[in-house]
């Protein structure tokens, strides 16, 4: 019998259990997931003993036959593997598995139905060639023998030339009845993705930080489960912003003041000198408490900071001149496939020129006022808000509610 279904119920079996470890993974207090160098991450599980052979059929002869009599100990069975009650000193067995990126970001993707991430918006599908041996000629290197081609061209000869005998069915190729297989440069849908991760890390953001970065990973892991290629680029701000690497994004310490404008500016820089809309699908992914302060810079603004500069000329190398407008809404949503937004620990109440207009609110306020006047923006702008309860209650049901809301 072959081993490949015993094999494959193997397979469903640990499959399974890895989703019930990640459905517990979900459901802890303390969610931990690995940084987004780390390609692994760990998930609880029963144990489940590997596939053994057994020897003899019917349980009978094979193993356990020979020297001894019923109850006498069997040499290295019993060392370290104890499991009755109290202290010990044997080696336990590990209730961890590991699941890789793509793995952890299918099967959530099944537990909560999520859609094809291009299908969903409408992305971009460029061309990838690659060689397919689909046809046949007669000259190649051995290694592309077609052996049933061959067989067939020996056996046709032989019939044809009389050669062949049917009670001694014999086929022995010649030089002329080789066939070897060919290839044919092919093309198949190919797709890159560009992920802006943008990230307020003022001091409002100390008790949050650590939830929203993990948002971020699982976000990534259904983004790469859909393109060949994503790059990743990260910007984090304050009062100003600055792009950093990976690790110091994942790292960083909350402090400092709050001007959201500096971090949308720097996103467009980027966008539009590294990844043209022809070549890209572009997300952008923004982690904020919800402080706008600063998203549009009116007319007046930018006249009144040119008249501070004449009166101060010695400072200006020191801030950068500001650009009448707004880059979420004159640049960043018209350009994106999608913007994920996730507000934690919103508090915000000041007021903000929005669209020309004063009003207050957090960040997730003048988004949702702005798809209200643009119905069209609704199925690409996602935005979810949490306070900090919330996320103490649950932030593995806070992870899965972001997802299915952002990708849904």
């Amino acid at each position: 019998m072959s081993i490949k279904q015993d094999q494959a119920q193997f397979d469903r079996k640990l499959k399974k259990l890895k989703k019930e470890g990640l459905k517990k993974y979900f459901s802890s207090e303390s969610i931990i997931v690995p940084r987004p160098h780390g390609k692994k991450l760990q998930v609880p599980i029963r144990n489940l003993d590997i596939p053994r052979f057994r020897f003899g059929l019917n349980d009978t002869g094979g193993v356990a036959q020979g020297d001894g009599e019923e109850g006498d100990p069997v040499p290295g069975m019993n060392r370290g593997m104890g499991r009755g009650p109290g202290h010990g000193s044997g080696t336990g067995e590990h209730d961890f598995t590991e699941l890789s990126l793509e793995e952890a970001a299918e099967m959530l993707g099944e537990e909560l139905e999520l859609p094809n991430l291009l299908d969903k918006f409408e992305g971009k599908v460029g061309a990838k060639s690659y060689n397919r041996y689909t046809s046949i000629q007669r000259v190649g290197p051995e290694a592309l023998r077609h052996g049933k081609r061959t067989f067939r061209q020996g056996l046709l000869r032989g019939i044809t030339s009389g050669d062949y005998n049917p009670d001694d069915p014999r086929i022995i190729p010649i030089h002329n009845d080789k066939r070897y297989r060919s290839a044919k440069e092919a093309t198949k849908p190919s797709t890159k993705a560009a992920v802006i991760y943008l990230l307020d890390y003022s001091g409002s953001m100390y008790n949050v930080i650590d939830f929203l970065q993990n948002v971020g990973w699982w976000a990534d892991a259904w983004i790469k489960k859909h393109y060949d290629s994503v790059v990743h680029r990260y910007v984090q701000y304050d009062s100003v912003a600055q792009e950093v690497a990976a690790e110091n994004f994942y790292s960083v310490q909350a402090g400092g003041g709050t001007d959201m404008r500096a971090g949308l500016s720097l996103a467009t820089k980027i966008a539009k000198s590294d990844f043209p809309e022809s070549e890209y699908n572009l997300y952008l992914i923004h982690f904020t408490d919800g402080d706008c302060y600063g998203i549009e810079v009116s007319e007046e603004y930018v006249e009144q900071y040119q008249r501070w500069v004449e009166e101060h000329p010695e400072l200006e190398d020191e801030f950068e001149a500001p650009e009448a407008g707004n880059p979420l809404t004159d640049f960043l949503i018209p350009r994106c496939s999608a913007l994920f937004v996730c507000e934690a620990g919103a508090y915000y109440n000041g007021m903000i020129n929005f669209g020309g207009f004063e009003m207050g609110g957090n960040y997730s306020d003048l988004l949702q006022n702005l798809t209200k006047t643009r119905p069209s923006l609704e199925a690409k702008v996602r935005c979810v808000s949490f306070t900090d309860e919330e996320i103490k209650e649950g932030k593995g049901e806070k992870i899965k509610e972001t997802l299915t809301h952002w990708f849904k």
